[in-house]
């Protein structure tokens, strides 16, 4: 084995995954149906995954024994026809669209984590082979072609090695940090997509508001002539040039004081003059005497 006796420990995962195959759709509904003679597949094919994956030590000569393991779980995805889980595809499997239909089959998936001086990959693809057996064990009498594909490690974070994924595009594996550059390029571009439409949207909106604008045409002000103008004189009230009857909107109460003292003083004017015009006769004399009174 190799020594790990300088490194320090860190906390540490991976995750693998097994694909099983079925050759004949039956199989997929006896699966899910739990009819088969040894009992519940899913469950013993998980328990054996995660027994695997203590035991790895055990079952391959130059692993590290005796890990800090501090979780494993096993995950079976069944599906039906050609309809593989995410992210598998045809093309990742090797499959070309014109060879034949699957007929489905089971993904399983391992992950194992631990605080250690070395990785736990073997315990997850032990733990992923080791499920995908059993399964094949459990579903061996009702489908004797299945196919157990795959098996790999797809995920690692931890160690000195840095994190990195499994790319099922390309077949290829990717760190981590070159996948957050990725992402933050994709952010990028749909951030600068967005202000373009929203720059066209502007435009478009500014476009169409001086279209409106040109086709609303304001009729000009017809040209006033004597008779018109003599006309609105007559028919002006006698108020129209108070300070109220000219200020458009409401009226403040400084303009309605002035208008109400302008036609006060107007009304008394008025009175004046009338009475200069005609003045009252003395009441209880001659017309002999008033006039004696006047010289």
């Amino acid at each position: 084995m190799v020594s790990i006796a300088g490194k320090i420990p860190t906390a540490r995962s991976a995750t693998a995954t097994s694909l099983l195959l079925f050759s004949h759709p039956e199989t997929y509904s006896i699966l899910l149906a739990a009819r088969l003679r040894k009992g519940d597949a899913f469950s013993v094919a998980r328990i054996a995954g995660i027994q695997a994956a203590k035991k790895t030590s055990d079952l391959i000569p130059l692993a590290h024994p005796g890990l800090d393991m501090t979780g494993a779980s096993v995950r079976l995805e069944p599906f039906v026809g050609n309809m593989l889980p995410y992210p598998l595809t045809r093309k990742a499997l090797g499959l070309d669209e014109n060879e034949r239909r699957l007929s489905g089959g089971v993904l399983i998936t391992a992950t194992v984590s631990c605080e250690g001086k070395t990785g736990v990959e073997m315990e997850a693809i032990t733990a992923a082979s080791i499920a995908g057996l059993t399964m094949y064990d459990m579903l061996k009498a009702v489908d004797k072609s299945m196919v157990l594909t795959e098996t790999r490690v797809i995920a690692k974070s931890g160690g000195k090695s840095g994190d990195w994924t499994w790319n099922h595009q390309s077949n290829k594996i990717v760190k981590v940090d070159e996948v957050d550059k990725e992402k933050e390029k994709e952010k990028d571009l749909e951030r600068l997509a967005q202000v373009l439409k929203d720059k066209e949207i502007r435009e478009r909106l500014t476009t169409q508001r001086a279209a409106a604008d040109d086709s609303v045409q304001v009729p000009p002000a017809p040209t006033p002539t004597s008779s018109s103008t003599a006309a609105a004189t007559a028919v002006v009230p006698r108020y129209v040039n108070t300070v109220a009857s000219v200020t458009p909107g409401r009226v403040s109460a400084d303009d309605f004081g002035a208008a109400r003292r302008a036609r006060f003083a107007r009304s008394m004017a008025a009175r004046r003059s009338q009475r200069m015009e005609n003045p009252t006769p003395v009441v209880g004399k001659s017309p002999a005497e008033a006039d004696k009174a006047d010289t």
